[in-house]
């Protein structure tokens, strides 16, 4: 801290609040206003003989330009140097420049933290308390073993953990550490990456990918330092005094040979003096709780089980330790299916938020590779951060008109101490805000009426926003994709789906079994006989399909808060599924039913009017049913029980899925997904499929045997004269189906 005091007598920037921007400000005495210079719409390229010409743009990107105005003025805003993080330096703003940033392109960053910066001129972020207190560690542990730092920032959801810590981070990078960071802890245990089972030896499994990937990373953010630092011993077919650097980079030629490299890069970095080392990992709870990985008895393994989140326990228990540096992690509010464990919060001095059960046994491991960690609290935002994040967003995002005083109190008020909250209130305002005209500035300022304010702060709690997961292009990416796959599928299955149609409707036995109900298929309609009706069934199920696909997506998110990735519970995905196929059964049962009668106009089942029904087609079969059988209502017959059958097994389907999805390794293996699919639509439709059959029986109600009074009756009759095997008549070629499709 003294070393950063004494730099920033030079470097420190002034930050002043007030209610009138400069820009509006008089120029001063002897001085000249400068009209503003008008921006070249031109660019300089070379000819052909060498020389170089002027050339005019003509890109839409330079007329929106044009008519969005100037980039907002940074140069209010100072750099993010070391010399400037001082006590007087917290709640200003400072920007990250290219340089500064330059290792995230290896490393990556929360999802969070890039949502942001993208909406930014130029990443910046504001100095907090946290920060300070964070770097202050930093100095000390530059000439100490990593045991004696090992810090955790902790705190409420949004209270800007990390942030924090990439503050952290690039503060040590410019203060000449090596730094370790992983934005994404998760990613290291949610069973993403190949491993290995353990040899006989020890009982580590083997994560070869992933250390290759991790050491890969670690070398390009870090390689103007790790070229200088050589390697005491041989490791593979690198030798000893070569650069550090040469040996982070062989495991990406050599993959069999990543954990040892892995091993031997700890333990050079334990032995080097020559530059302190930090290692930074967010979201770490994710380190102390069962994995997604699993072993040969589909038991989950424990991040102690893995190689390579077993080395980073011991750095963080203290067990190993770098020669000079620290330990600096975060813990995180997502994913949501990673919650922080009561254990970690005990061993951090605070109180879980969930009652612990007593009778619950804690992982010992776990207990030993949390001791000694200490806390570092997020405190809730201080007025002067408040100030700072108001006055930087109010600047980047080119308001062109002065902010109040009462506005920012009232949003202060409001956020409760939250920095997401606040900043989120703040930037979506002044967005809104952004556009209007000079009229609503005066309320900005308060104008002469005291209302004026109120109206404001009115206008920023009732405005939404369509959530970006709900624009009209993606709905409609939805709707294709949905409705191609469905018409494909339904393509590839459509023998089985016609034979359950006819096994379904039958009075008689003439198709039962399923293979030689195939081959009479074949041998009185030939091979399009397997594909009657299948046209009209395209043309029904790409609407259908859509429409469940893109329904079930979009009720997703409203449940999730506007958020995609949003961890839903069972009941939520199951009334999601149950909407998403009411919708789609509704706007096509019509379609339905016409193609039902068309694909058993054809089969022998015994009736002359229904084989003269075969030559209407789709107009004329749907115009017969209007105008014969009841109008609207009978194109509708059998709705009702219909969606009674496909709430549940929709509902069922996508429910099974989700909820098999951590369970397998999806992301690796594409097989592996059309496995879990092909099982959660058997056990859908086999808890549903008497549905099914009431739905075929009331679409030919009267036409094959017996007229029903309703759906009741019809379980009456079947189960009277067939049993309770005739409600699962056609089951076989429905799982046939299902598997295939």
């Amino acid at each position: 801290m003294a070393q950063r005091s004494a730099r920033n007598t030079l470097f420190t920037g002034v930050r002043q609040f007030t209610s009138t921007p400069s820009i509006h400000l008089p120029p001063k005495k002897g001085q000249k206003a400068q009209p503003p210079r008008k921006a070249s719409n031109s660019f300089t390229k070379k000819n052909k003989g060498g020389g170089k010409m002027k050339t005019e743009t003509h890109t839409n990107t330079a007329r929106y330009e044009k008519l969005q105005g100037p980039q907002p003025d940074l140069s209010f805003m100072s750099d993010f140097l070391p010399e400037r993080l001082t006590q007087s330096s917290l709640g200003s703003p400072l920007k990250f420049t290219k340089n500064d940033l330059s290792f995230i392109k290896h490393t990556g960053i929360p999802p969070t933290l890039a949502r942001e910066f993208d909406d930014q001129t130029q990443p910046h972020a504001v100095i907090r308390a946290s920060t300070l207190k964070s770097i202050d560690y930093l100095d000390k542990a530059a000439n100490s073993p990593s045991k004696d730092t090992r810090l955790v920032l902790h705190g409420d959801a949004g209270s800007g953990r990390s942030i924090s810590l990439l503050q952290s981070v690039v503060y040590a990078q410019q203060s000449g550490y090596l730094v370790i960071y992983i934005p994404n802890s998760q990613h290291l245990v949610d069973s993403s990456y190949d491993y290995l089972p353990p040899s006989q030896s020890n009982s580590i499994w083997s994560q070869p990918a992933l250390s290759a990937s991790l050491l890969r990373s670690f070398a390009e953010s870090n390689k103007d330092k790790l070229v200088n630092v050589k390697i005491s011993q041989d490791y593979a077919q690198v030798k000893k005094d070569d650069s550090l650097y040469n040996l982070c980079m062989y495991p990406s030629k050599s993959e069999q040979s990543a954990v040892e490299v892995f091993e031997g890069v700890f333990a050079e970095l334990n032995k080097q003096s020559t530059y302190p080392t930090l290692l930074a990992i967010d979201s770490l709870q994710a380190l102390y709780q069962p994995t997604l990985y699993r072993d040969q008895h589909f038991n989950k393994l424990q991040p102690y089980q893995l190689s390579v989140t077993a080395k980073l326990l011991e750095l963080i228990s203290g067990r190993q330790q770098f020669s000079k540096g620290a330990i600096v992690a975060a813990t995180s509010s997502t994913p949501t299916s990673m919650q922080i464990p009561p254990l970690l919060l005990a061993q951090l001095g605070l109180q879980p938020q969930k009652p612990v059960n007593p009778f619950h046994k804690w992982n010992v491991n776990h207990l030993n590779n949390s001791q000694g960690l200490k806390l570092v609290e997020m405190n809730k935002l201080s007025f002067a951060e408040a100030v700072g994040v108001f006055e930087s967003l109010g600047k980047t995002l080119g308001l062109s008109y002065p902010m109040s005083d009462e506005l920012l109190l009232s949003k202060f008020t409001e956020a409760g101490g939250s920095p997401k909250a606040f900043t989120t209130n703040i930037s979506l305002l002044f967005r809104d805000l952004r556009g209007e005209s000079g009229e609503q500035s005066g309320n900005l300022n308060g104008g002469n009426s005291g209302s004026n304010s109120s109206n404001l702060n009115n206008t920023s709690k009732t405005t939404t926003t369509t959530p970006t997961h709900l624009q009209s292009r993606k709905i409609m990416e939805w709707l294709l994709a949905g409705g191609i796959s469905g018409a494909a599928s339904r393509t590839a299955v459509s023998p089985m789906e016609r034979l359950k149609i006819l096994q379904q409707v039958q009075s008689n036995s003439e198709y039962t079994r399923f293979w030689p109900s195939l081959l009479k298929m074949y041998t009185e309609e030939g091979f399009k006989g397997f594909y009657r009706g299948n046209y009209l069934n395209c043309l029904r199920i790409f609407p259908y399909s859509g429409i469940q696909f893109s329904t079930y997506e979009v009720v997703k998110v409203f449940l999730g808060g506007g958020r995609k990735d949003a961890h839903l519970s069972n009941l939520e995905r199951l009334s999601a599924g149950a909407i998403a196929g009411c919708a789609s059964v509704t706007a096509t049962y019509p379609l339905d039913l016409v193609r039902s009668r068309l694909s058993i106009a054809t089969a022998s089942l015994g009736l002359e009017s229904s084989r003269r029904d075969a030559q209407l087609g789709i107009l004329g079969m749907g115009k017969k049913v209007y105008y014969e059988e009841g109008g609207i209502r009978a194109l509708y017959r059998g709705s009702v029980v219909s969606c009674a059958g496909i709430a549940p097994y929709v509902g069922c389907s996508f429910a099974i899925y989700e909820a098999l999805k951590p369970y397998v390794p999806v992301e690796s293996n594409r097989c592996m997904t059309l496995l879990i699919g092909a099982v959660s639509g058997t056990i859908s439709q086999t808890i549903t499929y008497p549905c099914d059959v009431l739905r075929r029986k009331m679409q030919v109600n009267g036409i094959f045997g017996p007229k029903y009074d309703g759906s009741i009756d019809a379980v009456r009759h079947i189960v009277k004269s067939e049993g309770v095997k005739g409600l699962y008549r056609g089951i076989v070629a429905n799982w046939m189906k299902g598997g295939s499709q």
